[in-house]
């Protein structure tokens, strides 16, 4: 259980150091479809540092994406933003744990 604690911590340390908020003041004369496939990209390499798994990897690219869109679109606030990211961190985790026989 050590190592999903550990796991976790170094998912919400990647998510936050990533800086998320960047994709709410881009430039006007940067490309957003750039922007925006860099910080998915970004957040999906950390996952698949932190968990050796592509699958994860992939969920976190689409799901981040989703996620951004909705923050974008003005559905969700960016405190709704963050909340949500947190929460897939812990179904990586959750995911994880029934990979390994924990749950």
């Amino acid at each position: 259980m050590e190592g999903l604690s550990i796991i976790f911590l170094l998912l919400m340390m990647a998510h936050f150091s990533l800086a998320s908020f960047m994709l709410h003041s881009i430039p006007s004369n940067v490309n957003f479809a750039y922007v925006f496939i860099g910080n998915l990209s970004s957040h999906a390499l950390a996952v698949y540092v932190i968990t050796g798994s592509m699958f994860l990897s992939l969920l976190e690219f689409f799901v981040h994406g989703l996620i951004n869109i909705l923050k974008v679109k003005g559905i969700v606030s960016v405190h709704v933003q963050q909340l949500l990211y947190i929460l897939c961190k812990v179904v990586w985790c959750i995911i994880i744990a029934s990979w390994v026989g924990l749950i």
